[in-house]
């Protein structure tokens, strides 16, 4: 039966096409993301202000990618996925490039003085974590659950809390003032919610495929 309906309705598979183009976007977010942080030593309010806008583009992205799924979603007679798990997961995905556009812009408007360590580990957590749902994102299409990778983003979002929960007791713990608390405190927020997401795909697709077995 699967073999015809490939036959009748190749178009469909479109939709495997379109959650890798938004894993990609998100991973391309996260990746610059990245660079920002780590080279936010050596940045100027004009340079930053650059990473907020290519960032601005590519949540940009991000949202068109989702409405046309949205959209051909509303026009498919047949999806090779149910329409449901595909809607969640273009959803997850451009909550993550949402998430990292909004750290991106908490850190410019809210004129941040420098990037700390918790910052720079979530980070590398995020970047680590992306990579991984850019494979699960591309297994859909094989109708198989890459594991290993699974298992790699349960851990990764365990370090995550870890590191959320250490940044939070070292930020009220220290001297730092009411103004940047507060502004950390959302960074670290944002950031740490990235990794829950990066964990609801693979949740997602753990189901999908055990649906399709």
């Amino acid at each position: 039966m699967g073999a015809i309906t490939d036959f009748l309705f190749p178009k469909e598979k479109i939709f495997f096409r379109m959650l890798n183009d938004a894993a990609e976007n998100s991973m391309h977010g996260v990746e610059i993301f990245s660079e920002f942080v780590n080279n936010f030593s050596k940045l100027g309010k004009n340079k930053k202000k650059e990473y907020l806008n290519k960032m601005e583009e590519i949540e940009g992205r991000g949202d068109k990618i989702i409405h046309t799924i949205n959209e051909r979603l509303n026009k498919a007679f047949i999806t090779p996925i149910d329409k449901e798990d595909i809607h969640q997961l273009s959803i997850i995905l451009d909550d993550i490039i949402d998430l990292v556009y909004g750290a991106t812009k908490q850190i410019v408007l809210y004129d941040l003085e420098r990037i700390d360590k918790h910052v720079l580990e979530l980070t590398k957590i995020m970047v680590e974590g992306v990579k991984e749902v850019a494979v699960l994102i591309n297994s859909l299409s094989k109708t198989e659950f890459a594991k290993d990778n699974s298992v790699k983003i349960h851990w990764l979002e365990n370090e995550a809390d870890a590191i959320y929960r250490k940044a939070m007791v070292e930020l009220y713990n220290g001297k730092r003032k009411p103004i940047e608390l507060i502004k950390l405190k959302d960074v670290y927020f944002n950031l740490e919610l990235v990794t829950d997401k990066i964990e609801d795909v693979s949740d997602v697709i753990q189901n999908v495929i055990i649906k399709h077995a």
